[in-house]
């Protein structure tokens, strides 16, 4: 099989099942798992497995619960809230203010601590009970 024929028919699946409404996980998953069967063969389903173990044994994914117990403690004690207030009044009214400068903080944040998916889980938990405030 040509690449094109392949990149094209990734594109082309990948738009029909996300129109369909299936989540992004299922559909990533079912996509490699097809393309993997038909460019590779049933010996590429342990490469799969293989690379899926060495994932989840990377020691960085140690902190997320931190992180996730940080967002807890921020959105329990009113921090979050006091410090979306804050980016709020400093955006000057901006609309998606509040939204653009989370995403600052979780650049700044993913390149402070180099844990990406620790830092959107925090900011996620922290921020969802307050984005509908600020619209």
């Amino acid at each position: 099989m040509s690449v094109q024929y392949v990149t094209l028919s990734i594109l082309g699946s990948m738009i029909v099942l996300m129109m369909l409404g299936l989540p992004l996980a299922f559909v990533t998953m079912a996509i490699a798992i097809v393309t993997t069967l038909a460019v590779i063969g049933p010996d590429g389903i342990t490469l799969i497995a293989a690379r899926m173990y060495t994932f989840v044994m990377e020691p960085s994914l140690l902190a997320v619960p931190m992180f996730v117990l940080m967002a807890a403690f921020m959105e329990r004690s009113g921090v979050a809230k006091d410090l979306f207030n804050a980016m709020y009044v400093w955006s000057g009214r901006l609309r998606g203010g509040v939204a653009i400068q989370t995403m600052f903080v979780a650049v700044l944040l993913a390149a402070i601590t180099g844990i990406v998916g620790g830092e959107t889980v925090m900011l996620g938990l922290a921020w969802l009970p307050c984005r509908n405030c600020y619209v």
